[in-house]
C-alpha cells in the first residue's frame, strides 16, 4: 500500500505527524490493516499521544494475529510504564508473553514493572507510616494494609513465581531437545 509505505518513510525520517496522516489515509482504504494500525499506533506514541495509541494496541492485541497481537501488547505495556501505569503495563507484558513466549524483552521488562510495583508500594507504606506525630495521636491504630493491596501483593509474588517456573521449564525443555540432537545413534 502507497499511503503505509508513504508513512514509514516519514517515519523513519521522524516525521511522525506526517506518518500518522499516512496510516490513517491507509486505514481509510482498509479500514482492516493491522499493519496501518499498528504503525498507527506506534506514530502517535511518539508524538506522545499514548492514549489513542493505547487503544490501538489493544484493538491490535485482541483482534490481530498472533506476531501483532504480542508486539502490541508489548508496546503498549513500555508505553504504559513510561506513563507510570505500572498495573496495567504489567497486564501487557503478562498478554504479550501469552502470545509469545519466548520473548526476553517483554519477560525483562515484566520483571522490571513488578519490581518498580513493588517499589512504588513500598514507598507509599513508607510516606503513610511518617505521618507527623499529631495524625498518630489522634488514630492511635498503625494503618494497615488494605486487604486489596495485600492481594495485589500476592498476586505479584504468585505471577513473579509462575513466570519462573514457566521459564525453568522452557529452559528444560531446550536443553533436553539439546541433548538429543547431539546423541549420536548406535551403529550395530
Amino acid at each position: 500500500n502507497k499511503q503505509i509505505a508513504a508513512g514509514n518513510i516519514a517515519y523513519q525520517k521522524g516525521d511522525f505527524k506526517t506518518a500518522a496522516k499516512n496510516y490513517q489515509q491507509a486505514l481509510k482504504v482498509n479500514p482492516k490493516s493491522n499493519i496501518a494500525k499498528y504503525n498507527l499506533a506506534n506514530s502517535l506514541e511518539k508524538q506522545k499521544d499514548a492514549e489513542q495509541a493505547g487503544k490501538l494496541y489493544e484493538d491490535l492485541g485482541k483482534n490481530g494475529n498472533k506476531g501483532i497481537q504480542s508486539d502490541a501488547y508489548y508496546n503498549n505495556g513500555v508505553s504504559q510504564v513510561h506513563n507510570k501505569d505500572l498495573k496495567n503495563a504489567i497486564s501487557s507484558f503478562e498478554n504479550s508473553l501469552r502470545r509469545n513466549p519466548n520473548d526476553q524483552m517483554a519477560r525483562e521488562n515484566l520483571q522490571k514493572a513488578i519490581n518498580d510495583l513493588k517499589q512504588q508500594q513500598k514507598q507509599q507504606q513508607k510516606q503513610n507510616q511518617q505521618q507527623p506525630k499529631q495524625d498518630k495521636k489522634q488514630d492511635q491504630q498503625q494503618p494497615k494494609e488494605s486487604p486489596k493491596e495485600q492481594q495485589n501483593k500476592k498476586d505479584m509474588d504468585n505471577l513473579l513465581k509462575q513466570l519462573n517456573e514457566q521459564e525453568k521449564d522452557l529452559q528444560k525443555k531446550l536443553q533436553q531437545q539439546q541433548q538429543q540432537k547431539k546423541q549420536p545413534e548406535k551403529d550395530w
